[in-house]
């Protein structure tokens, strides 16, 4: 997973610098200034309309008694399709986009969704409601632990398939 952060942290901005070298060459300096601060613009506004639209689905479902486990994810990419719109270059105002545009996001979503469920069928995804546990404990005596105050524990590992 480090391995996969750091990759993404040196690769990605270099691509992303090659690309506006080239753009730049093609369109010119300030055109291309324009079209990165433009896509930011766009997509900002993008996420916040849709941001407010899905808050009010969440409020619906709410109100209707129902979980909305499917709003939070896709709340989840929205923001983090708004952070990748703000950081400069055109790969990631195109994944920000493909993460705020609702069709392509409510894809990402099922996959994401089919992703989680097969961590927790792995055993890879647990969560418990209850006191804060220590983190010393066995697995068995954390989920024996679950007194009710209100706090939700989540346990996460990410494994290599």
């Amino acid at each position: 997973m480090f391995l996969r952060l750091i990759l993404i942290f040196s690769i990605v901005p270099l691509i992303e610098l090659a690309l506006l070298i080239k753009i730049g060459e093609y369109l010119g300096v300030l055109p291309t200034i324009i079209l990165v601060a433009g896509t930011g613009i766009i997509g900002i506004s993008l996420a916040r309309q849709y941001g407010f639209q899905l808050f009010k689905e969440v409020k619906k479902t709410l109100e209707n008694g129902q979980i909305p486990a499917d709003h939070l994810i896709e709340g989840l990419l929205i923001l983090v399709g708004a952070v990748m719109l703000l950081t400069p270059g055109l790969l990631t105002d195109t994944a920000g986009f493909l993460l705020i545009i609702p069709v392509s996001r409510h894809m990402v979503a099922r996959i994401a969704k089919n992703r989680i469920k097969q961590w927790i069928d792995r055993g890879k995804f647990h969560v418990s409601y209850g006191e804060y546990r220590d983190q010393s404990r066995s697995h068995d005596q954390k989920h024996k632990s679950n007194g009710g105050n209100g706090s939700i524990d989540v346990d996460f590992e990410d494994i290599q398939d």
